[in-house]
């Protein structure tokens, strides 16, 4: 999944953990005069915990959202021929030369078995269990937890954790329910619970999570 965004202003963000890896183009220190700009592209590791991240006034990301347990063999390295004479005010073509950027990138796909066992993690907010993925995955539960260390980097149980945290912040921020109730669609035993999780994955209670919060499901444009 692609996706953008431009800061106007500087300001701290909080990027919740989704078990993923992206790969992010970030043109830096961009310059109104000339239009270019100083560029970095890097592979996150699998996110397990919130992250602070701080934005410059207009500064530009662009990235790529991989499917849980995708490698990057091979990243091109041509960011100067598809930054000419590139528009900062314009970010749809900013995105269109990502695409041919990243379209040159190899990737190598986790087993079946990850795919399936991530998928129902999503699919059910986290509300699995770890036996449950076992059983959908078709393998041992030992087999499935090496698969998930080697693949992701976490455990089957530390994954639907995130999938749980990454529901109720989305639950919180598009509706008025109580905590209480958040806590208890999401598969949190009690409200004590939602809050222990949170503090452990977010770094803040759960009456503490502000907008700089940054749900990131936005498509690119």
């Amino acid at each position: 999944m692609l996706w953008q965004s431009h800061s106007v202003v500087a300001a701290g963000f909080v990027v919740p953990p989704d078990g993923r890896r992206d790969i992010i183009w970030t043109l830096q220190d961009f310059d109104e005069q000339d239009s270019t700009g100083a560029v970095r592209a890097h592979v996150t590791e699998t996110s397990r915990s919130a992250e602070e991240v701080s934005a410059q006034p207009n500064q530009i990301w662009v990235g790529a959202r991989l499917k849980p347990g995708v490698l990057v063999l091979h990243l091109p390295s041509n960011f100067d021929d598809l930054l000419i004479c590139l528009p900062s005010d314009d970010l749809s073509q900013i995105a269109a030369r990502f695409r041919i950027w990243i379209a040159e990138a190899r990737f190598q796909l986790p087993p079946k078995y990850i795919q399936t066992a991530t998928t129902l993690a999503h699919c059910t907010g986290g509300r699995a269990s770890a036996g449950d993925l076992s059983k959908a995955a078709g393998v041992a539960p030992r087999y499935l937890l090496r698969g998930f260390n080697k693949y992701l980097g976490l455990g089957p149980k530390a994954y639907l954790d995130i999938m749980r945290i990454n529901r109720a912040l989305q639950l919180r921020a598009q509706s008025s329910i109580s905590l209480t109730q958040i806590a208890l669609e999401c598969g949190y035993a009690d409200q004590a619970h939602f809050t222990r999780s949170c503090r452990r994955l977010m770094g803040l209670a759960p009456k503490d999570l502000s907008n700089r919060i940054i749900l990131p499901r936005l498509p690119l444009i």
